[in-house]
Order: C-alpha cells, then sequence, then structure tokens
C-alpha cells in the first residue's frame, strides 16, 4: 500500500505542475507584458518588474519555483518547464533584438532570464517593490550599454 502511494505522489504532483503552469502562463500571456508593440527595451524592463510579482497568492515565477521539484517531476512535466524558458528567452531576444543591438540578441536574452530567475527566487524572501524596481533599474542601465551600437 505505501509503495502505490509513494509511486502515485510524483504523478499527483506532475498533475498538479502541470495544471498550474498552464494557469500561469495563461495569466503571463494575458498581460503581454513581452508582446506589446512596438517591441523593445521598455517590453523587456516592465517584463521584469513585473513578470515575477505575485499572482493569486504564488510568490515569484511559477516556472522558477518548479526547477526544484525537477528530480521528482515525469520526463514530461521537466520537459514543459524546459520549454517554457526556452520560449521566454526567445520572445526577450525578439524585444531586444528590435533595438538593433551591437551585442547578439541571444546572449542579452539568456543574461535577462538569469536575472529574471533571480527575481523570482528573491520574491520568496518578500523583496520589496522599491527594491524590486531599483534593482532592475540598474540592469537594464547595464544591459542597455552592453547592447548599444
Amino acid at each position: 500500500m505505501q509503495s502505490v502511494l509513494l509511486q502515485s505522489a510524483p504523478h499527483r504532483l506532475a498533475a498538479r505542475t502541470a495544471h498550474q503552469h498552464k494557469y500561469y502562463l495563461d495569466v503571463q500571456a494575458k498581460r503581454g507584458l513581452l508582446t506589446r508593440e512596438p517591441l523593445g527595451w521598455k517590453n523587456v524592463e516592465q517584463f521584469l518588474k513585473l513578470g515575477p510579482c505575485t499572482i493569486d497568492g504564488q510568490k515569484g515565477c511559477f516556472s522558477v519555483s518548479s526547477i526544484r521539484e525537477f528530480p521528482i517531476l515525469p520526463p514530461k512535466a521537466v520537459k514543459m518547464v524546459t520549454q517554457s524558458f526556452a520560449n521566454l528567452k526567445r520572445t526577450i531576444a525578439r524585444n531586444i533584438e528590435a533595438e538593433e543591438p551591437r551585442m547578439n540578441a541571444n546572449e542579452l536574452a539568456d543574461l535577462a532570464v538569469t536575472f529574471f530567475i533571480g527575481l523570482s527566487m528573491e520574491q520568496n524572501l518578500n523583496a520589496s517593490r522599491t527594491s524590486v524596481t531599483r534593482k532592475v533599474d540598474n540592469f537594464m542601465m547595464l544591459i542597455r550599454e552592453m547592447g548599444q551600437r
């Protein structure tokens, strides 16, 4: 009996993760932070300032929070989260490409996604909105400078 319960726990977690992940992505898509025209740095900045915000009690980014569960999640759930990050990177890169940077847009997008992951994790420490805004402003100053022609 115990082994049946233990075997089903990861499957229950995977189902819950998949459902929450789909909900989270739907909410983020409705917010349209990275798809507003014209594409560019402003979208990236808005996403970093508002993307990891609390939504319905969820602190940070659900995908980031899911990473710690990878060892017990089925491959399908891990693939879903991994694809989500790949899509996020591509969307950020499109915004950066619109600014015609001198540095490779994909490399700059990697930096932005890494920064986003850190911001999302920091939400669990109850970081203040002022602190997040200051960090994003400083990061955007650096990344814009790196991308200038």
